[in-house]
């Protein structure tokens, strides 16, 4: 899913300063996620050294072929295109102590079916593209990860690309729900919340666009 930020704007940011001023507070937010999302199914294929993603979108469709090779990856990230989330969080992943310790003998495919959450609306696309990259991985080749592990290296990937996120966006890596964030120095904690009833929120798209 996307993310909408209720309280806390920033605070991902902000709490990064307690690495240099000892004095200042956690930085803390309010996070739910939305009901749109990417929906993806995921195999192995053959090839060892590739990894396909078709995507599909209102807005475009497009499908990629890239090799599993750091270097390559990380060019591609650089580009700043859909293409390079996905090359980004490949490169981080394969650079991962998790992926490491496996021994592959097969590629990825993954199939992003369906995308109801809009792109670059400031609800935070790329993180979602991150995470469900991350996701798929650790499906396929069965990485074990935490919700924790998820968040860093979809975190990573992204900032392999042209974005300058903060730690706020992948806290989609929760699913639906509502969740509590702490951001000191440069980790942050996500704690899941539970609502007696349901809250709701009218997102207005004001026809601009955003783009990290």
């Amino acid at each position: 899913p996307g993310r909408l930020c209720i309280l806390g704007e920033h605070t991902d940011w902000a709490g990064e300063h307690t690495k240099t001023n000892k004095e200042l507070a956690v930085g803390v937010t309010l996070v739910c996620t939305t009901n749109e999302g990417l929906h993806a199914r995921c195999r192995k294929i053959k090839d060892s050294s590739s990894i396909r993603f078709d995507h599909y979108s209102p807005e475009a469709s497009n499908s990629v072929i890239m090799k599993l090779d750091v270097v390559e990856l990380r060019k591609i990230a650089s580009e700043g295109k859909f293409t390079s989330y996905i090359a980004g969080t490949a490169a981080a992943i394969i650079e991962s102590d998790q992926f490491r310790s496996i021994h592959s003998s097969f590629g990825i495919f993954i199939d992003n079916y369906l995308t109801t959450l809009p792109m670059k609306k400031g609800l935070s696309s790329s993180a979602a593209v991150c995470v469900l990259t991350v996701r798929c991985f650790d499906a396929v080749y069965g990485l074990g990860l935490t919700v924790e592990q998820v968040m860093e290296l979809a975190y990573l990937g992204e900032m392999y690309t042209p974005s300058r996120c903060g730690r706020m966006d992948q806290c989609v890596a929760i699913g639906e729900g509502i969740g509590v964030m702490e951001f000191s120095g440069g980790s942050c904690s996500l704690r899941r919340l539970f609502c007696q009833s349901p809250l709701y929120f009218v997102v207005a798209d004001l026809n601009s666009s955003k783009d990290t």
